[in-house]
């Protein structure tokens, strides 16, 4: 079974696809106090909060109200403890430079369950983010 510190307050998903909303339930489900979950497009994150479920990548799985839900990636990542990068390997370094100035300022540690890699470069996801954001605690979640 899958066990996170005690120390974990507050886990940030980047990324409302399937893996992300999966893991956003796993990490509700663990016991974390405070977890975010965070759209990139503005009516997926609409939809998301309209229905509470990933009604077209999860459907039938319900979003626990205490699991929260935004569009504003300032609000998600404020006093995160663990942020879990479930952004699309080909939409990645375009969405973190969106982001820089306030993902970079953090030295909060990050996990990617990306997959692939970048086209134009041959990039792991996680090389991404060291290029984009710099050196930071960075681990990598992969599956079969």
């Amino acid at each position: 079974m899958l066990a996170f510190p005690e120390k974990l307050k507050k886990f940030t998903v980047l990324g409302d696809g399937a893996m992300g909303t999966a893991c956003a339930l796993l990490a509700h489900a663990r016991g974390i106090p405070q977890v975010t979950l965070w759209s990139a497009l503005p009516d997926n994150g609409k939809l998301l909060q309209e229905k509470r479920e990933n009604i077209y990548l999860l459907p039938g799985v319900a979003i626990p109200p205490a699991i929260q839900l935004t569009m504003d990636v300032g609000e998600a990542i404020a006093d995160a403890d663990l942020i879990l990068v479930a952004i699309p390997t080909v939409y990645l370094r375009a969405t973190l430079e969106r982001f820089r100035s306030l993902l970079s300022q953090l030295a909060t540690p990050m996990v990617s369950v990306a997959k692939g890699l970048e086209m134009e470069t041959f990039r792991r996801p996680t090389e991404v983010i060291a290029e984009v954001l710099g050196e930071r605690p960075l681990a990598v979640l992969s599956g079969p």
